[in-house]
């Protein structure tokens, strides 16, 4: 399983979260670690034979006594939600995206993930569509094919995006992801980056109040921006589908993505690592 975290493009914020082999991604709630006292364990003198007549026996002790006041019970302190998101957004820019995170960075984002978990305001988000559909961006990831990208030669990763969108069937998802290549001084010192997007389409039902289902459909490729030239719009090009099956798992592959935290600005959202 993995785990994102992201903003929502002009409408909300998105975090995704993906936690493919991860462990961290099963939520627990957080409470705070107590010591424990320390109880002396040994044998205690041995009693004579009578007591003295001039003393009395010792009284038995009272339920006060059994009870010290001073013992208090484990309390959860409260979530301070908006400094939790600062920090993971702090992180998540700092590491670019994920991108560039060390294993210390990936524990400590997916640590701040687990506590917004634990103040979902939000238990069942596939039932507040209103909330949810959106264009989310990415803004923090732990999936590894997600990753990978990272590793496609002469080209960056651009913004990356999970569209929910509502239908009259159910709900449309869409995963957009831009790859940006650099300037070439061959076509002027002026020339803008080049822009490849790739979309990929699914069909989703809602399983249960965390649950999305997801059958992927289609893969498209918009015609690309060359040197700061909408290719689209000067030579009228269409879009081109590309097969699901070109990357291995045959079509209409199927996986799910469950929404495990979701505000108006924000959204964690968890999925199988091959389909994140």
């Amino acid at each position: 399983m993995s785990a994102g975290v992201g903003f929502a493009a002009p409408p909300p914020l998105c975090l995704r979260t993906h936690a493919a082999a991860v462990p961290a991604l099963v939520t627990q709630p957080l409470r705070p670690v107590r010591a424990a006292r320390r109880v002396g364990v040994g044998c205690p003198p041995p009693l004579p034979d009578r007591l003295p007549r001039r003393h009395s026996p010792v009284p038995p002790p009272t339920a006060s006594a059994a009870q010290p006041s001073d013992v208090e019970p484990d309390t959860v302190p409260p979530v301070d939600v908006g400094a939790t998101k600062r920090s993971l957004l702090l992180l998540a820019a700092a590491t670019d995206r994920g991108y560039r995170a060390t294993s210390a960075d990936t524990s400590a984002a997916l640590a701040l993930i687990r506590t917004l978990e634990s103040a979902n305001p939000t238990p069942a988000p596939t039932r507040s569509l209103d909330l949810l559909c959106g264009d989310w961006k990415l803004l923090y990831t732990t999936a590894r094919d997600v990753l990978s990208l990272a590793y496609l030669p002469f080209s960056r990763v651009g913004d990356v995006y999970q569209n929910i969108l509502p239908e009259r069937s159910g709900v449309r998802t869409e995963n957009v992801v831009r790859l940006i290549a650099p300037a070439v001084p061959f076509f002027g010192p002026r020339t803008a980056e080049s822009v490849v997007s790739l979309r990929v389409r699914a069909r989703s039902e809602v399983q249960t109040g965390v649950r999305l289902s997801l059958t992927f459909e289609r893969a498209e490729l918009p015609p690309p921006i060359l040197g700061g030239v909408d290719l689209g719009t000067r030579l009228g090009g269409g879009v081109i589908n590309v097969p699901l099956s070109l990357g291995g798992g045959g079509d209409n592959q199927t996986g799910w993505l469950d929404t495990t935290y979701l505000d108006g600005e924000l959204r964690i959202g968890r999925a199988p690592s091959l389909h994140a």
